[in-house]
């Protein structure tokens, strides 16, 4: 994920952040910095140091201090997104829990099925931050919701069919 601001003093700041490893770079005026420690990067200009201190993640939202100014750089989730991925993981899991259900769709649930309604909740999130559009993003976490009874119900049928 890439996002970029422009900041007063420094010119075009560009954050880039790999949603699997954490990894974190920070470019000012396509200059990646050199980083100091994990959340720390410094700018050397006009034999000035500079320290560009990074707080947050992608999932959470980003702030950026520097000159102990703060700078938001990546906003955190909506309320409705959070509510989204949580209301389809407990709806999921409420399915998962109860036998007679079982009857008309059959999941997989404990550690597997809470691994894969993990898994999308988490790629629900980060699709949706891709996003402007909420009408996009409420699409996206229904979609997501689809796919986690999708998948469970395919590992439930294999299950099923393995045991017959």
């Amino acid at each position: 994920m890439q996002a970029t601001f422009e900041h007063p003093k420094y010119g075009t700041v560009l954050y880039d952040e790999n949603a699997w490893t954490g990894a974190k770079r920070l470019y000012v005026n396509g200059r990646l910095l050199e980083k100091q420690s994990k959340n720390t990067f410094v700018l050397v200009k006009d034999k000035q140091t500079v320290y560009f201190t990074l707080k947050g993640s992608f999932i959470s939202g980003v702030k950026l201090i520097v000159d102990d100014r703060i700078f938001p750089i990546v906003t955190g989730p909506k309320w409705y997104e959070i509510l989204l991925v949580v209301a389809i993981a407990i709806f999921y899991f409420v399915w998962a829990s109860i036998p007679a259900l079982f009857q008309y769709l059959p999941v997989v649930g404990g550690a597997i099925g809470g691994a894969v309604c993990g898994g999308f909740s988490f790629l629900s999130l980060y699709l949706m931050k891709m996003q402007k559009n909420p009408g996009i993003k409420i699409l996206i976490g229904l979609g997501m919701g689809v796919a986690i009874f999708a998948v469970t119900y395919l590992l439930a049928a294999t299950l099923l069919s393995a045991m017959a």
